[in-house]
């Protein structure tokens, strides 16, 4: 017998042809359309919809130049307004060779009470971190609500500049221009203490018209004071 090999060749079904015929780059150019308009859409919404701005921190706006809008920061610091206020002292600006003055003593006693108070240092040493800590507990300030775990220290200016800003206080206290100069951009309330000032005396007629207490001329969330508790007498006289 004989094997046949038959060969079968089909054709291709025609194309159809007429306006429902498309080409591959129409496709394309299809796909790049949706995708542009997407794009469109996405950077529409993240720009218009006020819920995605990222919201501007207090005192992060543009610094003024002059006392009057400077003052605006103390309308807002009246009488007993600090209760229950995050405060960030920096230790040096209220002690002497690792003890605390005798005259920051009982505003620190009073911030300790009802403030939610933290105390930071820049040190050079563990003994020097100890002090700090043995300060603290020789003036009662753990007795009186101050928490251990809230003495802070660091070793440097930038160390201060960032803990300030995690912490984020509602009222930062310090004596070093630098440091209040770059929070001034990131907290809502500052006093930067210069000793250099005279001290009001207390009782005076010249406390309630001329305090010792006075807005920082260009930084409008700064207020300058002599010491801690010249600050805090001049809130509780205003």
């Amino acid at each position: 017998s004989h094997a046949h090999h038959c060969a079968f060749e089909i054709d291709e079904m025609p194309k159809p042809k007429g306006k429902w015929e498309s080409k591959p780059e129409d496709w394309g150019l299809g796909w790049l359309a949706v995708i542009l308009g997407v794009i469109s859409l996405y950077l529409y919404l993240t720009t218009k919809n006020p819920r995605r701005r990222r919201r501007q921190l207090p005192g992060s706006g543009p610094r003024q130049g002059n006392a009057t809008n400077a003052a605006s920061s103390s309308t807002t610091l009246s009488k007993h307004s600090y209760h229950g206020w995050k405060v960030l002292v920096n230790f040096q600006v209220v002690s002497e060779s690792f003890e605390i003055r005798r005259a920051e003593l009982d505003v620190l006693q009073h911030l300790a009470g009802v403030c939610d108070l933290y105390v930071l240092t820049q040190v050079e040493s563990d003994v020097e971190e100890e002090l700090v800590r043995n300060a603290c507990e020789a003036a009662g300030l753990f007795a009186l609500g101050l928490n251990r775990c809230k003495v802070l220290f660091c070793s440097t200016r930038k160390g201060k500049e960032a803990i300030g800003r995690q912490i984020t206080p509602a009222l930062y206290v310090d004596d070093d221009l630098a440091t209040v100069e770059y929070l001034a951009a990131h907290l809502p309330h500052i006093t930067l203490v210069d000793t250099s000032l005279p001290a009001a005396p207390i009782g005076s007629a010249e406390v309630s018209s001329e305090p010792a207490v006075h807005p920082h001329p260009t930084m409008q969330n700064v207020m300058v004071s002599p010491s801690l508790a010249d600050f805090f007498r001049f809130l509780t006289s205003s």
